[in-house]
């Protein structure tokens, strides 16, 4: 501290501008020293001074203003920063000065002189005396003018009672008779101690008050607002020792009026004294008072000082011991004495007042005048007569203003709605109203337009005038007449007038220059755009008006005229119908004619398919079939031999009766499907070989199996379709790997365009893009490096390319619902390589987006698909693991829904496609999501995506989680989702509305999803039994265990979009082939309804 007070001197304070550490921590410890003292002990004052005015105010003996408890006891310095120290220290000397200045005015210390006190002529300066509760006691004089004038105020209450009798009969009755006007008060008027005033309700009796009672709960309300501590220690008790012994404890005496003003008692006994006279209370009863005294007799025994002590007997006891005696109900006379002292105030209010008055009132008169109504309105004045208890009194100005705004709405809101004198209620007849009773009021109605004019006979006239008057003047306000030419130009333009087109030419600098050299090397030949955009229309007005001739021509004639020959180019391109080698088949129809494309040692093995062979021949070790009659005698005989060596080797059990084990059978099947399609592995040692482990010579047969994709791509390219200009079509996501610049490297400078992906869900406008390109540069083959958009979209642009189609208009002619007759069949090959299981690449059917209507719309050929697919599941391991997992979702709902087809094409040899789809896909899918690079599960999805389209080669229509998924692609959800969030509920739909057919095909996919050991041990491990788990628990618990979305929110759709959705899936036809047909939009939007995910769906 020492150093603080020498750092203030004058010589040191330059020390401030770079104060050292220690004078911060220095001011600090002072301030805490200083003030904390201060703070605990003015807070503890404070209190008690609020309790103790609070008590007082109860009891109405002050109106003084409640201030705040200082709550800082101590200043906090540890860890604050200076301005929290600050503003602590702000509020202790903001306290401390408040409590100074209340303690000055007590003792009379600090005045204001008034203005009034300033006017007066002598200018003597009148001092004020208060007493230590601050209120004002009066001079002796001002006393003695008091008591001179009590008995004027005596004597003209006197004459008011002699006015007031001698009024006639009729008014004496008229005033008793209505209570109101006795009972009226104004607000500081106070009602008479022991007389309770009647209420409406007639609630009030001698022991309750219901205004009371309201101003009590109103103001406890408040308190509990304000969440006072103190709420409520203030009250007419005095503090009782609850610890006491009551028997030992001796009461104080009580001192009662006449005693206390006979000893000359002080104001402190005088406080007590009002209180006696309010009633005796718990706190201050004379508990030594003889038995049977009341407060009225015990002046004797007070004067005599006889005190005594409580006794044990209270058998005396009685009840104005402890309570005054109820309040009586105020008769006529006390009702006119109240009556004549109102009037005698208000008289006296009336009456001329002094100089002060007048000014007063003139002040008053200038305020209403020249101030603003809502200052005067929100004045404090307004409210200086309101009770304490009353809400309004502690309202801000803003509070008030809104209030009165409110109440002024409240009314206007209540003559709006209130009942019209002139209405009846119910259905009124003319009969039931009086004559002319709406012609004698004042309608008051809203009118929601301008009225409806009146024609009467004299607007009539009024208009003929007008007419009549128009054609004598020839006024008709005729449009004026323009020349064709001058409705896009205006009369007062220059002719020849330039206009500088501020557009970016769309020709590039090599072009023009091109075009500058042919129109100057080559004048006769060279056509411009705009002549050729005139000579294309001036061509199709002709052939619009050649059209319209041949009508009339056959409308004109008695005999059919043919429609005049017209020449026309057809271009067939030089190459064969089909070659492939080691591909797949066009359609999924055609895979059962695959042996076709085999080479000869691949078509037949010995030993294979044994049971075609006829009745009576023999196949030897070499292959070549031999009839038994055609074997010498020794040939038998060693064919008998080997056939008992191999029984006997087999345990004695035939070839026909072993019995075949599933996992057996399951390889067998596998290897015969692969067998079939000819697929080709290399061994450890890197020879190529057959599913047999048969050597495959490479200069006999060429085989893609264990080659890269660019490799073979590149192959066939040059040896199977003899292109030289080739177009790829890439997806965003690989044209950004090492696999497309793999694929570039490999195909060099064939390669004459690039696309780098399209849209979501093939919309029409870059299909038509991507065509016209293709066109333009004259590509004879087309590369897919994707899936899903890409394949559905080249189906689509090679069928564009065949029918000549350059816009959107002409490309809706290709849909299946314009029906358009004798379309070309697609040109161009396609190889796909696809990186996803979609499966799309198999199928005839693409769909594409409207871009106009957003409706996604589909396309058939028969000839439209690839020409060549190649697999590589090394490629796919770049795919992201969502599309790759969601798509092969998509794949299994091609089987599950044609397992549950109702359809008459629907059979056991479609079945027979879906079944092996779904044992090869399924376990697969889960063994991806275990091991993600491995390779040979997702070779077996491929190929359950090959059995799977073989059903759908069949022509099997699917259900509604196809029709409902296609209408989700406009809106941005992949196929795969659509079928991860649709398909569980489709199958709970069908389970629930169906018959027992439908129950039953459901049965066969439980039947082969059971059958998996892989699927099993997920579904056990969901909790799922296989006697009460239905199809779509089945497949939601395995779409689940691949992390898939299994709701519309997770994709982005919400719930207001379910309407649109469900009038665009009404227009798909596999919503119709539903096992159970959804004909209707609440069918639908109950489908729908359960993967919305917005916690009211119940999937």
């Amino acid at each position: 501290m020492a150093d603080l007070i020498t750092a203030l001197a004058p010589a040191n304070r330059h020390n401030f501008i770079a104060p050292p550490p220690s004078l911060p921590n220095t001011g600090l410890e002072f301030t805490k020293a200083t003030l904390d003292g201060f703070a605990g002990k003015l807070g503890e004052e404070q209190a008690a001074r609020l309790k103790e005015l609070r008590r007082k105010r109860k009891r109405g003996e002050t109106n003084e203003e409640v201030g705040e408890v200082l709550k800082i006891r101590k200043v906090h310095t540890q860890g604050f920063e200076v301005e929290q120290v600050w503003e602590q220290a702000k509020r202790v000397i903001d306290a401390l000065r408040g409590d100074a200045e209340r303690g000055l005015r007590e003792l009379g210390g600090v005045q204001e002189e008034s203005d009034e006190e300033q006017e007066q002529a002598d200018g003597e300066v009148e001092l004020l005396k208060f007493d230590q509760d601050g209120f004002e006691v009066g001079s002796d004089d001002e006393s003695m003018e008091e008591e001179e004038d009590a008995p004027s105020e005596l004597g003209s209450e006197v004459e008011a009672e002699d006015v007031f009798d001698g009024e006639d009969d009729d008014e004496m009755s008229d005033g008793l008779d209505n209570e109101d006007d006795f009972e009226e008060s104004e607000e500081s008027e106070e009602e008479p101690t022991g007389i309770f005033t009647e209420d409406p309700d007639g609630l009030n009796d001698g022991f309750f008050s219901i205004d009371e009672f309201n101003k009590q709960t109103e103001f406890l309300e408040q308190a509990d607002e304000r969440a006072d501590p103190y709420t409520g220690e203030a009250s007419d008790e005095e503090d009782i020792d609850w610890d006491a012994d009551p028997m030992t404890a001796t009461a104080k005496p009580v001192s009662s009026s006449r005693r206390a003003a006979a000893m000359d008692i002080d104001d402190d006994a005088e406080e007590s004294e009002e209180d006696d006279g309010d009633g005796p209370t718990f706190g201050n009863m004379d508990l030594n008072a003889p038995e049977g005294d009341s407060d009225d007799g015990e002046e004797d025994s007070e004067m005599d000082g006889e005190i005594e002590t409580a006794g044990d007997n209270t058998n005396d006891v009685l009840y104005k011991d402890f309570f005054e005696p109820p309040a009586r109900k105020a008769g006529k006379g006390e009702l006119q004495a109240n009556y004549l002292d109102r009037q005698s105030r208000k008289s006296k209010a009336t009456e001329p007042d002094d100089e002060a008055g007048i000014e007063r009132a003139m002040a008053d008169v200038r305020r209403d005048l020249f101030d603003d109504i809502s200052d005067q309105a929100d004045s404090e004045d307004a409210l200086s007569e309101v009770d304490a208890a009353d809400p309004k009194s502690r309202r801000s100005a803003h509070e008030r203003r809104q209030a009165k705004l409110a109440e002024e709405i409240r009314r206007l809101e209540a003559a709006s709605v209130a009942k019209r004198e002139w209405t009846l209620s119910g259905e009124a007849r003319a009969v039931d109203r009086p004559k002319d009773s709406l012609l004698e009021e004042d309608l008051d109605f809203e009118r929601t337009g301008k009225p409806v004019p009146v024609i009467t006979a004299e607007v009539s006239e009024s208009i003929e005038d007008l007419i009549k008057r128009r054609i004598l003047a020839q006024e008709f306000d005729e449009v004026v007449r323009r020349r064709p030419d001058s409705l896009s130009t205006p009369a007062n333009t220059r002719r020849g007038a330039f206009e500088l087109d501020d557009t970016k030419n769309p020709q590039s600098l090599a072009e023009m220059y091109e075009e500058e050299h042919v129109k100057a090397h080559n004048p006769d030949t060279y056509v411009s755009k705009a002549d050729e955009k005139t000579q294309k229309e001036e061509k199709e007005i002709e052939a619009m008006w050649k059209d319209v001739s041949a009508k009339l021509d056959a409308l004109s004639s008695w005999h059919y005229k043919p429609k005049p020959a017209a020449p026309s180019l057809t271009v067939v391109s030089d190459v064969a119908t089909i070659s492939m080698e080691d591909a797949q088949p066009t359609t999924a129809s055609g895979m059962n004619g695959g042996e076709s494309m085999l080479a000869p040692q691949e078509i037949y093995k010995a030993g294979q398919e044994k049971e075609k062979i006829e009745k009576g021949e023999v196949v030897p070790k070499s292959g070549a079939p031999v009839a038994r009659q055609e074997m010498t005698r020794e040939e038998k005989l060693r064919r008998r031999r080997r056939e008992k060596e191999r029984i006997k080797k087999r345990g004695g059990v035939e070839i026909d009766q072993r019995p075949e084990g599933k996992k057996s059978q399951k390889n067998r099947e596998t290897l015969g499907d692969l067998k079939k399609g000819g697929v080709k592995v290399i061994n450890k040692k890197g020879e190529i070989q057959d599913v047999e482990g048969n050597k495959v010579q490479a200069s006999t047969v060429y085989s893609d199996a264990g080659i890269p994709f660019p490799a073979a791509a590149a192959h066939h390219i040059t040896n199977t379709f003899h292109a030289s200009k080739v177009y790829i079509i890439v997806s965003n996501s690989i044209s950004k790997t090492d696999n497309f610049t793999q694929l570039k490297k490999a195909l060099g400078d064939k390669i004459v365009g690039t696309r780098f992906g399209f849209k979501p869900h093939s919309p029409w406008d870059d299909l038509v893009e991507t065509a016209n390109n293709i066109q333009k540069t004259g590509a004879d083959l087309i590369i897919t490096l994707g899936a899903g958009s890409l394949t559905d979209g080249v189906k689509v642009i090679t069928f564009a390319l065949a029918n000549n189609v350059s816009t959107i208009d002409d490309l809706s002619k290709l849909t299946v619902d314009a029906k358009t007759p004798n379309l070309k069949p697609p040109q161009i090959p396609v190889i796909n390589i696809p990186t996803s299981l979609s499966g799309g690449e198999y199928s005839p059917i693409a769909g594409a987006t409207d871009t106009r209507t957003k409706h996604k719309a589909g396309f058939y050929h028969p000839s439209m698909g690839a020409d060549l697919i190649i697999l590589d599941p090394a490629l796919s391991v770049s795919t992201p693991e969502r599309i790759w997992l969601s798509t092969g979702i998509r794949a299994v709902d091609h089987c599950v829904e044609g397992l549950c087809s109702t359809d008459p094409s629907a059979g056991p040899e479609s079945d027979k496609g879906f079944i092996a789809g779904l044992k090869l896909l399924v376990p697969n899918l889960l063994l991806t999501k275990k091991n993600w690079s491995a390779e040979e599960p997702r070779l077996g999805e491929m190929m359950g995506v090959i059995e799977a389209m073989k059903g759908l080669g069949l022509r099997v229509p699917m259900g509604a989680s196809h029709g409902i998924g296609h209408q989700l692609g406009p809106l941005g959800v992949g196929h795969g989702e659509t079928s991860c969030i649709l398909l569980p509920a489709v199958l709970k739909y069908n389970y629930a509305h169906g018959d027992e057919k439908v129950k039953g095909l459901q049965q066969k996919v439980l039947n082969v999803l059971w059958g998996e050991e892989a699927v099993k041990a997920v579904l056990v491990s969901k909790g799922l039994k296989k006697e009460k788990a239905d199809a779509g628990d089945v497949v939601g618990a395995v779409i689940s265990e691949l992390g898939m979305p299994r709701s519309l929110k997770e994709v982005g759709v919400e719930r207001s979009q379910l309407d649109a959705l469900a009038d665009n899936s009404l227009k798909d036809p596999w919503v119709k082939t539903n096992p159970v047909p959804l004909i209707d939009k609440k069918q639908v939007l109950e489908v729908l309804n359960m993967v919305v995910g917005d916690g009211q769906s119940s999937l």
